[in-house]
């Protein structure tokens, strides 16, 4: 009896999700503990593409419903081979919680939106000129006071070049911020 290749890339495809999806990782939680909460802040180096800045952000950190803001952001010592102007980034910024990796004891938030302006000689906008939501989250290490600031697998944020002066199409944002106070967030027992 032959088995249809049909019905082994649909067994396939199941076992591969099966493997890729972490035992550890729960879906949104309702409520959170988090210890202590209130005002935080992370700062650290930022690369976009090229330019390198230093970067704070301010707000308040995740609550019991999973929810935070970051009200601030402060931008300063930027460098770059092609220097393009200092970054200003759009706020407030929504961060809200999505899971749990209990594996690694780390939280990951969505951030919406996550938009920078450039206004150099040639201003661009990294996000998109309609403000939609772009990929990207936060992913809060507890153990290591962290907040690892990332764009997404495979792409990036878009870049809004009306003068069309800047090469690529879209940047990515991978960097690890250090917090203060340290935070403790889990899902509530």
């Amino acid at each position: 009896m032959r088995r249809s290749t049909a019905g082994l890339v649909v067994g396939f495809a199941a076992l591969l999700a099966t493997c890729l999806v972490p035992a550890s990782a729960s879906a949104q939680q309702t409520t959170w503990t988090v210890t202590p909460g209130g005002t935080f802040t992370a700062e650290g180096s930022v690369r976009l593409n090229e330019l390198d800045c230093y970067v704070r952000f301010s707000g308040d950190f995740l609550d019991s419903s999973g929810q935070g803001r970051i009200d601030k952001v402060t931008v300063h010592g930027c460098s770059s081979t092609n220097y393009l102007g200092y970054p200003t980034f759009r706020v407030p910024i929504t961060m809200t919680a999505t899971r749990y990796l209990s594996s690694i004891d780390t939280v990951a938030a969505s951030l919406s939106p996550l938009v920078i302006d450039i206004d150099g000689r040639c201003p661009i906008r990294i996000g998109s000129p309609k403000d939609r939501v772009g990929k990207s989250e936060v992913l809060y290490r507890n153990q290591r006071v962290e907040l690892w600031l990332s764009t997404g697998i495979g792409g990036g944020l878009d870049v809004w070049d009306p003068h069309n002066c800047y090469e690529p199409e879209t940047v990515s944002i991978n960097t690890g911020l250090a917090v203060t106070p340290a935070q403790t967030i889990r899902p509530a027992e």
